[in-house]
């Protein structure tokens, strides 16, 4: 836990052009609060590595997927939200925001600090991940990606998933989710990685552009 928070507080704070990271819209004090750094495993395969075997992570993606299907690492992003920015993360599908299909993959939220309704924790619709891929829309408020709306296709409301540091959250590539504001003054950080299935592929192996 301790090294892989260093990790993303040090990339976070690097003014290196190389890491590929995106800024909150709103400034603190003059300043720009880094909101995602991509690629992790692509930077620094040795840094995190270790961490999916220390955090018991590796066979999780395997068990979700299936074992005839071999989970590949599509997507590895540090998801920050800095204390006191309160722009929320619009309800979506994962698959939703892709035009690449990728059945069967799931997401996999790993907690590095503790995430409450206050701080803008994750927000579930239960159930939703049976509807199949549902429409996304642009709505205002929420400048990153187009949004499903899961009431007006009869599902239920979001609800929060308050989790603490160290917890990890799995979940399907049409479940509908999203993410509140941080209206604490403490810095809410965690990292999700997605994990399509891919026939004779390795885990973790660096592929894909996200």
């Amino acid at each position: 836990m301790a090294r892989a928070t260093a990790w993303v507080d040090a990339a976070a704070a690097s003014p290196s052009p190389d890491l590929e990271r995106e800024f909150e819209p709103e400034s603190l004090g003059g300043r720009l609060a880094v909101r995602k750094i991509r690629r992790l495993n692509w930077h620094d395969l040795r840094a995190w590595d270790r961490p999916l075997d220390e955090f018991g992570l590796r066979p999780l993606p395997l068990l979700c997927v299936g074992p005839s299907l071999q989970p590949l690492l599509l997507f590895h992003t540090a998801v920050l939200k800095s204390g006191c920015v309160t722009t929320a993360i619009g309800l979506r599908q994962d698959q939703g925001l892709r035009d690449d299909e990728h059945p069967a993959a799931i997401s996999m939220w790993v907690v590095l600090s503790r995430s409450t309704r206050f701080d803008g924790c994750l927000e579930m619709s239960s159930g939703s991940h049976r509807s199949g891929r549902l429409p996304h829309r642009r709505q205002p408020g929420h400048p990153w990606h187009a949004c499903a709306a899961p009431a007006a296709h009869g599902l239920l409301e979001p609800t929060a998933i308050e989790m603490q540091a160290g917890d990890v959250l799995v979940w399907d590539r049409h479940l509908v989710h999203g993410r509140g504001g941080n209206h604490s003054s403490r810095d809410r950080k965690s990292v999700v990685m997605v994990f399509p299935p891919s026939a004779g592929g390795a885990l973790p192996l660096p592929c894909g552009s996200s």
